[in-house]
């Protein structure tokens, strides 16, 4: 399941999500991720989760984006929320929700942790989507480049390119292994339970893997010199506008404002 997940599968629609300056999402995504960790889920609070969420579903929804993505991207997700619901309410000692039967091993703050966790893991899983297929690869190496102005110049151009590189080859390296997996099988190759096999189902599938991942990389290396490639490039400069401005300071303000409403219901 997990190599089928689609990484940097940037989607273009026509949108403000999309055509806002990429250094502005990364202020958004930071300033979203501290908001998060200070609205934890308190004696039934969920109001701050609740305003995070509303916040984000409309930023999705301004983005244009196909909900069929987040359907498709998020089948691991059920795979793991209940354990991180079940495994704290478990675990963590408190309040007992019953006095028999299986309740009086379960506890209120062990569910309401689990809670918190899985309600976090949405919004974050959420979040890195829509960053993702809202921003390309190269907008997101171009802001790195950017934000590294302040270092010599080699630094930010050598930074770009490897992350250019990254994001380029990570998608392709899931690709060959879910081909290599998928011929396998179909040559009646099966993982069994037992440790010997896996170990050498692991075996069967590295060695032409990794066969493959250092063939293509000796060829990306031989067309990179073949085209004269250096890092001193001409690197795209982009600019922060007035409506970049304005659409980050009101995601800030939305954030703030989730974060208040919850310490305001907390005080009621």
């Amino acid at each position: 399941m997990a190599d089928q997940l689609t990484l940097f599968g940037y989607l273009y629609r026509p949108s403000a999500v999309h055509r806002l300056e990429t250094r502005c999402k990364l202020l958004c995504v930071a300033v979203f991720a501290v908001a998060a960790l200070w609205v934890p889920v308190r004696q039934g609070n969920f109001w701050g989760t609740a305003a995070l969420g509303a916040l984000l579903f409309g930023a999705w929804l301004a983005s244009g984006l196909p909900w069929r993505l987040f359907a498709r991207q998020s089948r691991l997700l059920l795979v793991w929320l209940p354990v991180v619901v079940l495994v704290p309410a478990f675990t963590f000692p408190g309040r007992a929700l019953g006095s028999s039967g299986l309740w009086q091993y379960i506890t209120l703050q062990g569910c309401l942790y689990g809670i918190d966790f899985a309600c976090k893991l949405v919004l974050f899983w959420a979040l890195g989507l829509l960053f993702t297929a809202s921003t390309s690869a190269a907008q997101l190496s171009r802001a790195v480049a950017a934000l590294l102005q302040p270092f010599p110049a080699v630094v930010a151009a050598t930074v770009s390119a490897m992350l250019g590189l990254i994001f380029a080859q990570t998608p392709a390296l899931f690709a060959a292994y879910r081909q290599i997996n998928q011929a396998q099988q179909a040559r009646l190759a099966r993982t069994k339970c037992r440790p010997n096999g896996l170990v050498k189902r692991a075996k069967q599938l590295l060695q032409p893997f990794l066969q493959l991942v250092f063939t293509r990389s000796d060829e990306l290396v031989l067309a990179m010199e073949a085209r004269c490639f250096n890092y001193r490039r001409t690197l795209l400069r982009t600019h922060i506008t007035l409506p970049d401005v304005a659409l980050t300071a009101l995601f800030c303000c939305c954030c703030a404002a989730s974060v208040w409403v919850y310490y305001f219901w907390a005080e009621l």
